[in-house]
């Protein structure tokens, strides 16, 4: 449980360090017009990380609950075994 919470706060700490300052950086032109899209590559990398982060605890969710079911599953073999004798 500890390691979960702390997986999750470092990913919202990562995506309110990052996003903030891709998205409100901006680049001044020669003429001093603002350019807008010279930040969205850091934009994407940091949906990305997030993204990655998402399916990587959804995966790590997935494999506890087939571990669990699994166990679940052998406990009620052994129960049976045991009923029968």
């Amino acid at each position: 449980m500890h390691k979960r919470t702390t997986v999750a706060l470092a990913m919202t700490l990562l995506a309110a360090i990052l996003i903030p300052q891709t998205v409100l950086a901006s680049v001044v032109g020669q003429e001093g017009e603002t350019v807008r899209n010279a930040n969205l590559p850091y934009l994407f990398a940091a949906f990305a990380v997030v993204w990655a982060g998402f399916f990587g605890y959804l995966f790590y969710i997935h494999q506890r609950n087939s571990n669990l079911r699994q166990e679940i599953d052998e406990l009620k073999e052994e129960l049976e075994e045991q009923q029968k004798r």
